[in-house]
């Protein structure tokens, strides 16, 4: 038996886990599975209620050339930034590949470079980028491309630390976390 799955929406991927366990026979853990992920979620929604959406450049791949990818509206990583509480600055672009005058012109409060940390560190050094206003101020992460850019059980985590970035008054430091599987 072949069985392909396909995942642009996050209520994609768990129709595929509810679909890979029935097709497995694991029927009863894919459900456990999916309401471990609905029940972290609604936690985030809890802590984010009646936030302001955070205005976010999130980067996805970046070129020598000058040239970044960023998320489209309707895709899964679109959904893991607004269920973290953040506003895609570029949500209006019609291509995922941008410029740093469209990054500086949106003027993102904050910004998340799918990836690693040395990426988001080096953001200063690209031409123009220190005028930013959330380069200037230290508003840039990373956070490891497989939470954002893979679908499946992880982009939970994924949502949860990007929440943890735009709205860190919403996750003390000092509250205990609940361990998930």
């Amino acid at each position: 038996m072949l069985l392909s799955t396909s995942s642009s929406r996050n209520s994609t991927g768990l129709a595929n886990i509810r679909l890979l366990g029935r097709a497995t026979g694991n029927d009863h853990q894919a459900g456990q599975l999916i309401d471990s992920m609905n029940s972290r979620l609604d936690a985030v929604r809890a802590r984010l209620a009646g936030r302001q959406p955070v205005r976010t450049y999130l980067e996805t791949a970046a070129s020598d050339r000058g040239t970044y990818l960023t998320l489209r509206e309707g895709t899964y990583t679109a959904d893991i930034l607004h269920l973290a509480g953040g506003e895609n600055v570029l949500a209006g672009a019609r291509l995922s590949q941008v410029g740093g005058e469209s990054v500086y012109r949106a003027a993102p409060a904050q910004i998340i470079v799918a990836g690693p940390e040395q990426r988001a560190r080096s953001l200063p050094e690209r031409p123009g980028w220190s005028s930013i206003s959330a380069v200037r101020t230290g508003k840039v992460a990373a956070v490891p491309s497989a939470l954002l850019l893979i679908p499946g059980p992880r982009v939970v985590d994924g949502v949860e630390q990007v929440a943890r970035l735009l709205h860190p008054d919403a996750f003390p430091k000092d509250l205990d976390e609940a361990p998930h599987p």
